[in-house]
Formats: C-alpha cells, sequence, structure tokens
C-alpha cells in the first residue's frame, strides 16, 4: 500500500473497510517514463518508442510485418527481467507494438485484425531494421522502466461488488462515487506493462478481447451483449495487459505522434507464458 493511499483510507473514514479492499485488489506492474535524447544513445535492440523495429541477427526469429505498420514501442525483456508485471514474459527477446497510422486518431475497431501487430523477436543479438521496412518511421525515443502498484478503477471495483445484495451494493456505489475523484488522481494513468488499465471508457476490456477473437457466427457487439456479468468477470483473469499508452503524451515527445486517446494492447495469459504474441488484441479508447 502506498504512502498516499495508506493517507486516503485513514482521511476516508467510513469507506476505509471498501478502500482496503480496492488495495487487495492491487497487481504488478511495470510504468515506463521517456529518457533524455542527449543522454541515452538509442542502440539496436534497445526499449523506445517510435524508431524502425529491430530484427534478429542470425540464429533468432522474427514474424515477417504487413507493409503499412509503422513501430509504436519496442522493449528489450531483459529491461523487464526484475520487474513482476503479474505474468511470465519470456526472458530474452523484443516485444514489439505496431500499428498503422492512419487508422488513428479516428479510431481501431474490433474488427480491425490488420491495422495492429504484436510481434515478438526470439534472440539474443538483433541488427537493425531500416532496410527491410518501407515506411516512415516516427521519431524515436528511450524509454525506462521502473515497479508500479498497479489499482482498478472505480467503475471496474463498482461492478465487481454489485453482486452482493441489493442493498450492499447501493452503500458501495454511493461510497465510490464520493470518492471517485481522490481515487482516480492516486491510481492515475501510466504508460505500463500489465496491471489493470485505465480506461477513458468502458472498463470491461478483456471481455471485448474475448468475443472479438470468438470465430462463432454473429456480430462481436451481439455476442457481446449475450454474455452474462460473470463471464465477462471471468474474463479479466484470461487476459492480461501487454501495454497502454497515452497517445496524448505521445506529442509531448514529438509532434508526429498522435494527439488523442489511448491504447491499450492485450494478450491471453497463457499464450504469453508460452511466448506466443499472434492471437493479441488492441482495443483505441477516445474521450
Amino acid at each position: 500500500m502506498t504512502s498516499e493511499w495508506k493517507q486516503f483510507v485513514r482521511s476516508a473514514g467510513a469507506y476505509s473497510s471498501l478502500l482496503n479492499e480496492w488495495d487487495q485488489m492491487a497487481r504488478p506492474a511495470a510504468k515506463f517514463s521517456f529518457c533524455d535524447k542527449m543522454d541515452n544513445t538509442i542502440g539496436v535492440g534497445a526499449s523506445k518508442l517510435g524508431g524502425y523495429a529491430d530484427e534478429a541477427a542470425s540464429g533468432g526469429t522474427s514474424v515477417k510485418l504487413g507493409r503499412n505498420l509503422v513501430l509504436l514501442c519496442q522493449i528489450n525483456l531483459k529491461d523487464l527481467a526484475s520487474i513482476d508485471v503479474g505474468y511470465r514474459l519470456p526472458k530474452n527477446g523484443l516485444l514489439q507494438f505496431f500499428v498503422i497510422p492512419d487508422d488513428l486518431p479516428s479510431g481501431i475497431e474490433l474488427t480491425d485484425v490488420d491495422r495492429f501487430r504484436v510481434r515478438y523477436v526470439n534472440a539474443k543479438d538483433f541488427k537493425s531494421g531500416v532496410i527491410s521496412q518501407r515506411v516512415n518511421a516516427f521519431s524515436e525515443t528511450p524509454i525506462k522502466f521502473s515497479a508500479l502498484r498497479s489499482l482498478p478503477d472505480a467503475d471496474r471495483v463498482a461492478d465487481i461488488k454489485m453482486h452482493r445484495s441489493p442493498h450492499e451494493a447501493d452503500i458501495i456505489w454511493r461510497q465510490i462515487d464520493n470518492i471517485r475523484d481522490k481515487v482516480e488522481d492516486i491510481t492515475g494513468f501510466h504508460h505500463q506493462v500489465g496491471g489493470w488499465p485505465a480506461p477513458l471508457q468502458t472498463p470491461w476490456m478483456e471481455a471485448k478481447c474475448e468475443v472479438a477473437l470468438d470465430k462463432k457466427p454473429g456480430s462481436i457487439l451481439d455476442k457481446l451483449e449475450q454474455k452474462s456479468k460473470r463471464a465477462i468477470m471471468a474474463a479479466q483473469d484470461d487476459w492480461v495487459l501487454l501495454l497502454q499508452l497515452c497517445l496524448d503524451e505521445m506529442t509531448i515527445v514529438n509532434s508526429e505522434w498522435f494527439d488523442d486517446g489511448d491504447l491499450y494492447f492485450w494478450g491471453r495469459k497463457t499464450d504469453i507464458e508460452r511466448g506466443q504474441f499472434d492471437a493479441c488484441w488492441v482495443i483505441y479508447q477516445n474521450t
């Protein structure tokens, strides 16, 4: 429990029981911040935003990319080796996140499977991918990671607790409404790997990922509406947050970046822990 959260629990009085339960839902994560380009030479295989995606040098593997995909973020997994993100990532290699820039900030819909990609480069040595990539890249910025204790947003906590009696649910909802602004100031948004998402819209993105990859007949929205509340909540244990990016802040680093909304890349926990990233999904939200 962070010192700020402890102080908030003490000051909240009657809500301390709820806040203690809230605190117990915390998940480990890794947040990242921007480094000063002048002090950090961006070498091949470095963790970064933008630039060209590096590739396996020799003896490694990397999936080929579509022609229009542009690198958003590259993570050297060695940089996360000492940080708990709540699930097991490969110890070596690069994790890369791509999107077609023309599709933002208008939005990525759940059916747009070809407009993004998560690629795992399974290698220990790398080479520059400049020659093999035919699209213009965003200017690159180095990033560094630190541990984060990630708390769920207020709407998710309220939803989880709505299965109690109607009287208890009403009390909990009013308590959460009364402290929502203060909680969100503390939990806040981070560029991060792992942990809970900080949604701008619906909190239950995991259920949307689940139905997006469901091959049964029917529209995605219809299948989502047919899911029970229990099934929607169960999906939060099956899917993990691979990357959360606040696009608004990207323009602080470089004006070439998008200037609206947030991106959330997701993967099934069982797939990720086997080093498989083919069935990932991305959700874009804006206000």
